[in-house]
């Protein structure tokens, strides 16, 4: 899981040529995750098998959309949450996301949270991802 912020704010037509190029690419190759977008800033969680997860994130980390990226963490884990989705999306109102996660809000402002911090944060940013994605109905 990682969060970033865009070099500009997406267009709606951007974020639906992101998400259908995203979910090409990652039918192939097993990956699934979800990613929340909310004024510009990027909440991403991966899933799949690790090699390839690495090297799509490493492929993030290199995109010139993409900037202040901040990896929250990254563990093998034995179930998918988003085993459904080849890219699931939510769009954020604004300040939604920071809202209900406000640690959140000091990382997305380019703060850096102290271990123990990010490890509390971790587990709220999951339980966030998670009611999105169980309470909301994802574009399909």
């Amino acid at each position: 899981m990682y969060l970033s912020s865009a070099t500009h704010e997406f267009s709606e037509s951007e974020l639906m040529a992101l998400l259908e190029g995203s979910r090409k690419r990652n039918a192939k190759p097993g990956v699934t995750g979800l990613m929340l977008y909310s004024e510009g800033n990027i909440m991403h969680v991966i899933e799949g098998p690790t090699v390839v997860v690495q090297a799509l994130f490493a492929k993030i980390r290199k995109d010139p959309r993409h900037r202040g990226i901040q990896l929250l963490w990254s563990k093998p884990i034995a179930k998918r949450d988003f085993p459904d989705y080849n890219m699931g999306f939510r769009r954020g109102t604004p300040g939604s996301i920071e809202k209900e996660v406000p640690a959140l809000a000091e990382v997305m402002n380019g703060g850096e949270p102290s271990s123990g911090s990010l490890d509390k944060m971790s587990k709220q940013v999951g339980v966030l991802l998670k009611t999105f994605a169980k309470n909301t109905r994802l574009i399909e």
